[in-house]
C-alpha cells in the first residue's frame, strides 16, 4: 500500500506538468517504469532532485519535439486585452510576411489563446518550459530571434541567459521606479533593441539607458466599416472607452462634464464604456455621475456593440493622466471621429492642435469643459480636423504601415 500511494504521488505531481495526449502518457509510465530501476530505495519521488530531474526531461522532450520555430513571441498573458491583441496581430503579420508562424509563449492563461490556435499559431505557457538551466538556454537558443511583448516580468529574468537576439516590444511607460522595484536593468542591458510603440518612452530611454539600441514600431489596427448611425437626433455624442480606473481620467472627464452650463450639457450626450479595475474609484464615479442625466457610465461591451458606439458618436475622448497610447484613440482616427485627449498621452507627440486633433491640458477638467465648450457650438468648424486626423491613423498604424515595420524589423535580425 506504501508502495501504491507513494507511486501514485509521483505520478500526480510529474503528470501535472505533461499534455493529455497519449503519447505522452506513455512517456510518463516509461520514465515512472525507469525510476523504479534507478531509485534503489523504492521510494517514488525520493530521492526530490531526481523526481525534479524527471520532470525537467519530460518538459524538455515536449518544448523540443512540439514548438520549433525560427521566432518566439512572449506575451504576458492571454487576455482580451491591448498587449496580447497586439502580440497576435504581429504574430499573424510574421506568418503571412516570412510564411512560417512564430511559437508563442504565454506567462499565463487565458481566453485569447484560442484567437493564436486558431490562427495557425502554437501557444504554451512559461511553465511547460524546462526549469534546468542549460536545457532552457538550449531550448531558448534554438530560436533566431525572440521578442518579449509588454510586461512579461515573468520572463525577464529568464533571457539574460541567452545567446540569441531578445528585442522588448513596449507598450508601456517607464521610470526609475518601477525599473527599480522590477529589478529590470540586467534585463533592458541584456536586449539587442527596445521597440517601443509609444513615443513617451524615447526620452527614458535616452536619459536612463543611453546605450540600449531602439526604434519606434507602432502598432497595427485593421480597417474596419463602421455600421450605420442609429442616433439621428441633433445631441453631440462624445465616448470614452477605457478601464475604470484613476490614471485613465475618469474623474477629470465626469467634473469637466459636470461643469458645462446646464443648457449644454441638454445639447450632449456623454457615454463612459470600460471594465471596473478600480472598485472604490468606480463607486465615486456613479456618485460624481448621479447628478448628470446626459451621462451614461457602462460596462464592457461585445465587439460589435462597440463598433456601433463609434458610429453613433461624433467625439472620441481620452481623459488619460498616464496613457503610452490608448487604442480608443488610434480608432477614434481610423474611423474618421474628431479626437479629444490631454496633451500627455502618447498619440500627442504625433498631432497638431486644432489641425488633426484636439489637446486639453492633462489633468485640468476645466481646460476639457472649455474644449467641449467650444465643440459644441461650432462643430462645423471641427469637422475638417476630424478628417485630418484620419491621416494619423494612415501615416502611423495602418496595416500597409505596420507590415513595412515588421519586416523591417524582423529582417533586421532573421533576414533570409
Amino acid at each position: 500500500m506504501k508502495d501504491f500511494i507513494q507511486k501514485l504521488g509521483f505520478l500526480l505531481n510529474v503528470s501535472s506538468n505533461l499534455s493529455t495526449e497519449k503519447k505522452y502518457l506513455k512517456t510518463l509510465r516509461n520514465i515512472v517504469k525507469e525510476s523504479s530501476k534507478l531509485n534503489k530505495t523504492g521510494e517514488y519521488g525520493l530521492p526530490l532532485f531526481y523526481s525534479s530531474e524527471l520532470m525537467n526531461l519530460i518538459l524538455k522532450e515536449r518544448v523540443q519535439e512540439k514548438y520549433q520555430g525560427k521566432i518566439l513571441l512572449v506575451s504576458h498573458e492571454f487576455s482580451r486585452t491591448g498587449a496580447p491583441m497586439a502580440c497576435l496581430m504581429l504574430a499573424k503579420t510574421i506568418k503571412k510576411i516570412f510564411g512560417e508562424p512564430p511559437v508563442v509563449m504565454g506567462c499565463s492563461d487565458g481566453p485569447f489563446r484560442q484567437d493564436f490556435e486558431d490562427a495557425g499559431i502554437k501557444t504554451f505557457l512559461i511553465g511547460e518550459l524546462p526549469f534546468f538551466k542549460n536545457d532552457l538556454k538550449n531550448f531558448l537558443d534554438s530560436f533566431d530571434l525572440i521578442i518579449v511583448n509588454s510586461v512579461s516580468f515573468l520572463f525577464f529574468d529568464v533571457i539574460n541567459n541567452v545567446s540569441v537576439p531578445v528585442v522588448w516590444w513596449n507598450h508601456e511607460v517607464l521610470d526609475m521606479k518601477s525599473v527599480k522595484i522590477l529589478n529590470m536593468d540586467k534585463f533592458l542591458l541584456s536586449l539587442k533593441e527596445v521597440w517601443f510603440v509609444s513615443p513617451l518612452l524615447e526620452d527614458f530611454l535616452k536619459e536612463h539607458f543611453p546605450q540600449v539600441q531602439r526604434r519606434f514600431f507602432p502598432y497595427g489596427i485593421p480597417i474596419e466599416q463602421l455600421p450605420e448611425r442609429q442616433i439621428k437626433s441633433s445631441e453631440l455624442n462624445f465616448l470614452l472607452v477605457g478601464s475604470i480606473e484613476k490614471r485613465k481620467g475618469i474623474h477629470i472627464f465626469i467634473d469637466a462634464i459636470s461643469a458645462l452650463p446646464e443648457k449644454m450639457r441638454e445639447k450632449c450626450s456623454f457615454k463612459i464604456i470600460g471594465k471596473v479595475m478600480e472598485q472604490g474609484y468606480y463607486k465615486k464615479m456613479l456618485d460624481r455621475a448621479s447628478g448628470i442625466k446626459e451621462l451614461d457610465i457602462l460596462p464592457p461591451v461585445s465587439h460589435d456593440e462597440l463598433l456601433q458606439y463609434y458610429a453613433d458618436c461624433d467625439v472620441v475622448v481620452s481623459s488619460s493622466i498616464v496613457d503610452p497610447f490608448p487604442i480608443v484613440i488610434t480608432e477614434g482616427f481610423m474611423h474618421s471621429k474628431l479626437c479629444l485627449f490631454p496633451d500627455a498621452i502618447g498619440q500627442a507627440l504625433l498631432v497638431e492642435d486644432k489641425k488633426n486633433a484636439v489637446l486639453f491640458k492633462t489633468g485640468d477638467a476645466i481646460d476639457l469643459k472649455n474644449k467641449i465648450e467650444d465643440i459644441v457650438l461650432n462643430f462645423e468648424k471641427y469637422q475638417n480636423i476630424a478628417k485630418e486626423g484620419r491621416k494619423i491613423y494612415e501615416d502611423y498604424f495602418s496595416m500597409e504601415k505596420f507590415s513595412e515595420n515588421v519586416k523591417n524589423n524582423v529582417d533586421f535580425f532573421v533576414g533570409k
